[in-house]
């Protein structure tokens, strides 16, 4: 017999059984979403890191000089993987990942600046020549510079320079900023030099003039005068790069190399005697100059004596075969330089040029070619439209003058002046005798006037 009990138990059971499906289907459903979540943040990381590691530079090797470009590249890669590693490393925050790509991009900024300062270093080089280099400059600084002039050395993968001579055996390393860093003292011995030139001419001069010893020693002072305006580094230049090589002031150069290290000359003794020197090479320049001079005058004015006729000077010849052409036919003279428009008064010696000012207006311009001044003026600017230099003008000039002070011209102009004189008073006869024929009336049109007396 069945339990009673049992069945009814079972009975109430089943009417509170709770379907367990719908449970189920919502912890799948949120487990779905947290997966959802989890891919969706992950990509969201992944992108943000694409556009973090989008941000990090890119080395342009092409323009690297071929002896940097590996040292470059590398050091350029190695700053991207540091920084690509801070950039994937999930403990740290977006903050810290910015400031490793700002570190990355200030690095490979200095890795280009390099480039760039390596690029100048050997455009500076590339017209170096040693006797642009003072001696100054230290044995030590020297021997790179020269290393480097020569192509002996290599740049290593952490960018130094390693310097080798196999004729020394003798190798070295210096790092990339001390080589790229490396001031040298230039020569500064080139105003000394031309001065010391320049010389020769000015006593040259006072000797040919004849000029007296004072004039000579006031003029050798006011030459040393110049002396003042070199600096300390230039006295020290001209005493080792100069003076030194000329076998002076051997006993001191050491000392002079040591004292200016600092760029100050500051040994009173050493700076005295560089003066003194120098001094005494003007003295020397000059007074060779001036005494070559005198002995030149002398040998002249014995020559002079024995009146040895000096050969005329072709400029200057030339200059009066040129003048005769243009007195003769000064506009077909004219007309050999220019095309401007030009008219010229055969009876009164007129020469008119026309010339235009800023508006376009004619503005004329004449020459009196019977006076002096004027036919000067005209024939100078006349030669400064040809090929002669300043020097061959005054000369041509000089052939000018040599023609209008000659006898000859002179007599040209006197009977110039005797046309001009006759034609004067024949126009003022004929002027006077149509006055007089004018007594009575005057037609002036249909007007008749009387005329008074």
């Amino acid at each position: 017999m069945a339990n009673i009990s049992l069945i009814k138990g079972a009975g109430l059971a089943a009417n509170k059984f709770t379907d367990v499906t719908k449970g189920v289907r919502q912890a799948v459903l949120r487990g779905e979403q947290a997966l959802l979540r989890v891919n969706a943040e992950r990509k969201r990381l992944e992108e943000n890191n694409a556009r973090a590691i989008a941000q990090l530079p890119m080395l342009d090797q092409s323009k690297f000089p071929s002896e940097i470009r590996d040292w470059a590249a590398a050091n350029a890669m190695n700053v991207r993987q540091e920084a690509i590693s801070a950039i994937n490393n999930p403990d740290l925050g977006p903050v810290e990942k910015q400031m490793a790509i700002s570190k990355a991009i200030e690095k490979v900024n200095a890795v280009a600046a390099k480039g760039n300062e390596f690029k100048q270093f050997k455009l500076d080089f590339a017209d170096y020549e040693k006797d642009d280099v003072s001696e100054l400059n230290s044995e030590n600084r020297m021997r790179a510079v020269n290393d480097i002039h020569e192509g002996r050395y290599q740049i290593n993968a952490e960018g130094n320079f390693d310097f080798f001579d196999e004729n020394r055996n003798l190798s070295y390393t210096k790092t990339f900023d001390e080589v790229i860093n490396t001031k040298l003292i230039d020569r500064r011995d080139d105003a000394y030099k031309k001065q010391l030139e320049a010389l020769a001419p000015i006593f040259d001069e006072l000797g040919v003039k004849g000029r007296g010893i004072e004039t000579f020693n006031s003029r050798v002072q006011a030459e040393l005068a110049k002396i003042e305006e070199y600096s300390d580094v230039d006295l020290a230049s001209i005493a080792v790069d100069n003076l030194g090589r000329k076998d002076l002031l051997q006993d001191i150069l050491p000392a002079i190399k040591e004292d200016i290290n600092d760029g100050k000359f500051d040994d009173p003794e050493l700076k005295e005697k560089v003066l003194n020197t120098i001094a005494i090479e003007y003295e020397t320049a000059a007074k060779t100059a001036y005494d070559a001079a005198v002995k030149d005058r002398r040998a002249l004015l014995e020559v002079k004596n024995k009146e040895k006729v000096t050969p005329p000077d072709e400029l200057v010849a030339l200059g009066g075969q040129e003048a005769i052409k243009f007195i003769n036919d000064p506009v077909s003279y004219f007309r050999s330089v220019s095309t401007d428009k030009v008219a010229y008064d055969e009876n009164d010696k007129i020469f008119q040029l026309t010339t235009y000012d800023a508006e376009g207006k004619e503005i004329p311009i004449s020459y009196d070619l019977t006076n002096v001044s004027d036919i000067t003026r005209l024939f100078n600017e006349i030669q400064a439209n040809k090929a002669y230099s300043p020097a061959q003008r005054v000369k041509i000039e000089q052939g000018l003058r040599a023609l209008l002070e000659s006898p000859e011209f002179k007599q040209y102009m006197g009977s110039i002046q005797t046309q001009l004189s006759q034609r004067e008073q024949q126009a003022q006869e004929e002027t006077q005798g149509m006055l007089s024929r004018l007594q009575g009336k005057v037609n002036t049109g249909n007007l008749p006037i009387e005329t008074q007396e």
